[in-house]
């Protein structure tokens, strides 16, 4: 019996090695033990505060955007979690969309509410400092929320040796995707927990959409310190230090890409084959009128648009590069759905501005839309798309779309709103 005893006992402790082992093991592939933050990453996995990347990357030292930000805040705290809920319908359009109107119930400052540029855009610890201190029931005034966090030492500071309070605190700086989840974890051990009492009680209530609550977003923005707002980029901009997301972007159903909305590196749908057979029938019809079209470069993988843009940068210089050529991760051929369009036989045309005065490119600019496809990069929009203007490439959007957008002279970007 004493052996029998002895057995189950040594399994047991054999058991609980392995368990603690394996509540060691990292959740990322470059998220290492040694690293310093190590505990606290691991303790926002396992609380699904955060998720990392498909490629099982967490990306630590990568900045965070305000909407990764908002995500986390209504992962952490259970009232925007059930407050996010109810509004999940609006994310049709685009992800962050439910959390975004969750929060501006509550009236929390953030930027993103009336210009979604700001969603994409990385956020300042001056920000995350006046969300902290006012979700705590504390001040939202900048250098007051700052105080807060040193008092009760969520955050020690950046640079101590600093004079300035905001400049100790590194209020203007960047906050990497580290530093945040350090600073929930140590929310998390203060058993900072729940919002402040006067949150919930002053919650507004308002059916989505109204005068109510749009003044409340229109508030909410203005309660962020001007001196934390860091410079918007143009939306024909790349955004500084941005980072693949782990998920492409839909927006009122049409998958979405520019400078400002990448698309994951694993994303390999590889050619749209709607988007073929619309094209098809495109080319026959345009063969009515004696004209035979073919489509030169559709699909493209990540690696291929990687060694493809260098080319272009090593040829004409990255300033010039990014004109034409998208960053690997930024293009619209990687979603399957673009389609180089230029004439048979007529390779000196392909690729180039001279395809628009040609018979061919003059049929497609007027037919396309029949067939479901835009112009993405037209004349005088370079502002708006990015891109300059490629009489060439047209994107599959499906009929509907199309005949809207070529109709009133839209890019996808402002039919979509962005």
């Amino acid at each position: 019996m004493k052996s029998f005893q002895y057995i189950l006992i040594t399994l047991l402790l054999i058991s609980v090695s392995f368990s603690m082992k394996a509540q060691k093991a990292s959740a990322f592939s470059d998220v290492k033990e040694n690293n310093p933050s190590f505990d606290s990453i691991q303790w926002a996995y396992v609380k699904g505060i955060i998720s990392g990347n498909a490629d099982g990357t967490f990306r630590p030292q990568a900045f965070l955007t305000e909407a990764q930000f908002a995500a986390m805040l209504t992962r952490y705290y259970a009232a925007f979690q059930t407050e996010a809920g109810r509004y999940k319908n609006l994310d049709h359009t685009v992800w962050s969309n439910s959390t975004y109107e969750a929060l501006s119930r509550f009236h929390i400052p953030l930027l993103g509410y009336e210009n979604p540029a700001y969603r994409n855009q990385p956020v300042s610890r001056g920000l995350l400092a006046q969300v902290f201190a006012y979700v705590n029931g504390e001040t939202h005034e900048l250098e007051g929320a700052v105080r807060y966090l040193l008092k009760v030492q969520i955050s020690t500071g950046q640079s101590p040796q600093r004079a300035n309070l905001l400049e100790q605190f590194g209020a203007n700086n960047r906050l990497t995707r580290t530093q945040a989840v350090v600073f929930f974890h140590r929310l998390h051990a203060q058993k900072k927990i729940d919002l402040a009492k006067p949150l919930i009680t002053k919650k507004l209530e308002a059916r989505v959409g109204s005068k109510e609550a749009q003044l409340a977003k229109k508030l909410a923005a203005q309660m962020v310190d001007s001196r934390v707002k860091l410079k918007e980029v143009s939306k024909a901009e790349y955004i500084k230090g941005q980072q693949l997301p782990a998920k492409p972007t839909y927006i009122k159903n049409l998958l979405f890409v520019n400078k400002q909305y990448p698309l994951p590196k694993q994303f390999a749908p590889g050619e749209n084959k709607t988007a073929r057979a619309q094209f098809k029938k495109m080319a026959t019809e345009a063969r009515k009128s004696g004209i035979r079209l073919t489509a030169f470069s559709t699909y493209r993988s990540f690696d291929y648009q990687t060694s493809l843009y260098k080319r272009y940068v090593t040829r004409d210089g990255k300033k010039a590069a990014d004109r034409y050529s998208a960053r690997p991760g930024y293009s619209e051929h990687q979603t399957g759905l673009a389609f180089d369009i230029g004439e048979t036989n007529q390779n000196k045309h392909w690729a180039a501005t001279s395809f628009g005065q040609t018979p061919a490119g003059k049929w497609v600019a007027a037919n396309a839309h029949r067939f479901g496809f835009i112009m993405r990069y037209p004349p005088g929009k370079e502002k708006v798309t990015g891109f300059m203007h490629e009489s060439w490439h047209f994107r599959y959007v499906g009929n509907e779309v199309s005949k809207r957008i070529y109709k009133e002279g839209l890019t996808l970007e402002e039919y979509l709103g962005i």
